[in-house]
């Protein structure tokens, strides 16, 4: 992806960030119109064969939304909805059943477009704006919205009517503030991807590739496990950041995707922290229509776990995505049994038993979900499972010992020791990056004050950054 490139970071971003601020004297249609330009453009570079079908998308669903917003009557526009809804999940479907193999491997046959699970969102989240509303806002807006570059690739996931109303309302612009905090940000994510989850994904790669020989050590199974949440949670965060500094930049705020999630007390906790945007659409476009809100449990609980079966299989169409949703969605009732019936003992917000009790087996639930995340097929999800739960290896004759592989990779059991607990302290224990840059937070300014030691953090985090770039690092979301 483009953003860990050098010739983005250092040529590309600069000239894009200096002709915006050329032309804030201009009309916002201006200013919109070179931001799709940029989108656009880099989205050619990135995966060019696919451009014409994101701006077929763009102009139907605009189409669509016209459709929607004069309709005569509100049974015309729900029907002109029901039709762009499924038109939009069938071709999100097509993709995602033939262009990714079990376990999110790649498809020979057919490339997975870039970005077409958030843009397809967006789309859908367009739609929905224009029924409520009856508004089809302005097509440059919509483009600009579904294309927008800091975005794309791996979210977080945007409303079209939050973004339009920033634009609307001329935001902020390129200022002194905006860029210090746009940079610091950026400068945190690409840390957290290139020195930290790119540092302990081996782990994870080796631990899993030792499962599918056939058996696997506890030792290495926990190994696998721990590396890939940590890979997972640096890897899509960092993105994340990297995505809200560069928005921030040209004065546009995007949504917060994460807050500590690891830090959580409950699975109901985790899932408002982890990938927010997502947990937002699923809450408020599938959730609450299908009756989540009703007062029986059984039909709360039944949604429930429909709409995180739902929220699994948007990753992909392979297995492990359902079981991952599946489990998520059990996780989450139990929780909410649990939380009913400890408030009435009194126990729900007891200091110790969420220190002690609910933080730890929270951890544990998000090792195994990471666990059925990155499985490749249900097999090595038994194994690394059945390692983890205490069996013994079962390899087969001809398989490398597990010590040897790790040998052969150049890693050692006792780097990844240290590596883990380095990190783990980092998610555990220190300020997550919307808490160092708080101001973020704020809906009208960023009223950013540099400190000297603000810029030496951002600096820090950069050099590290810069310091673990390799010629090729890819995103793990950027597969979904």
């Amino acid at each position: 992806m483009f953003f860990t490139e050098p010739v983005f970071i250092f040529l590309g971003l600069p000239l894009l960030v200096a002709a915006y601020r050329a032309a804030q004297h201009l009309p916002v249609q201006a200013r919109v119109i070179l931001l799709l330009v940029a989108s656009l453009g880099l989205y050619a570079i990135a995966s060019f064969r696919f451009l014409p079908l994101l701006m077929t998308c763009v102009l139907c669903n605009f189409w669509i939304g016209v459709r929607i917003a004069n309709a005569r009557s509100d049974r015309d526009a729900r029907t002109a909805l029901t039709i762009g809804v499924c038109a939009n999940l069938a071709l999100l479907i097509y993709f995602k059943s033939n262009g990714v193999e079990f376990g999110g491997a790649p498809s020979a046959d057919l490339t997975l477009p870039l970005g077409i699970s958030f843009y397809t969102i967006t789309h859908l989240v367009y739609l929905v704006h224009c029924y409520k509303t009856r508004a089809p806002g302005s097509l440059d807006k919509l483009a600009l919205v579904a294309s927008y570059f800091p975005h794309l690739a791996a979210g977080p996931i945007l409303y079209y009517g939050d973004v339009a109303t920033q634009l609307d309302r001329d935001s902020d612009g390129v200022t002194v503030a905006n860029l210090l905090a746009g940079i610091s940000l950026f400068a945190i994510g690409l840390a957290k991807k290139l020195f930290i989850a790119d540092t302990i994904a081996p782990y994870a790669d080796v631990a899993f590739e030792i499962a599918g020989q056939g058996g696997i050590t506890p030792i290495f199974a926990w190994m696998g496990a721990i590396a890939f949440a940590l890979q997972l949670y640096f890897d899509f965060s960092g993105y994340s950041d990297m995505a809200v500094g560069l928005s921030l930049m040209f004065g546009i705020r995007l949504p917060i995707n994460f807050n500590s999630p690891y830090k959580s007390a409950s699975m109901v906790e985790f899932w408002s922290r982890w990938h927010i945007s997502l947990s937002r659409v699923l809450r408020e476009l599938v959730f609450v229509p299908l009756g989540g809100l009703k007062r029986s449990a059984s039909r709360r609980y039944l949604v429930l776990i429909g709409t995180m079966i739902i929220g699994g299989a948007w990753h992909g169409t392979s297995v492990n995505y359902w079981l991952f949703g599946l489990v998520s969605g059990l996780l989450l009732c139990v929780n909410h049994a649990y939380r009913a019936w400890a408030r009435n003992q009194g126990w729900l917000r007891n200091r110790v038993a969420m220190s002690w009790v609910y933080h730890p087996l929270t951890l544990l639930c998000i090792l195994v979900l990471a666990t059925i995340f990155r499985a490749p097929d249900v097999h090595v999800l038994a194994t690394m499972l059945g390692g983890m739960g205490g069996a013994g290896y079962t390899g087969h004759a001809q398989s490398i010992p597990p010590e040897v592989l790790l040998t052969l990779r150049g890693l050692s059991l006792i780097e990844f020791s240290i590596t883990a607990a380095l990190f783990s302290s980092i998610v555990l224990f220190a300020p997550n990056s919307n808490e160092i840059i708080r101001p973020l937070m704020r809906i009208d300014r960023v009223a950013w004050r540099p400190r000297l030691r603000d810029g030496a953090f951002a600096g820090f985090a950069l050099a590290l950054a810069l310091s673990s770039m390799t010629s090729e690092t890819r995103f793990l979301y950027v597969n979904f």
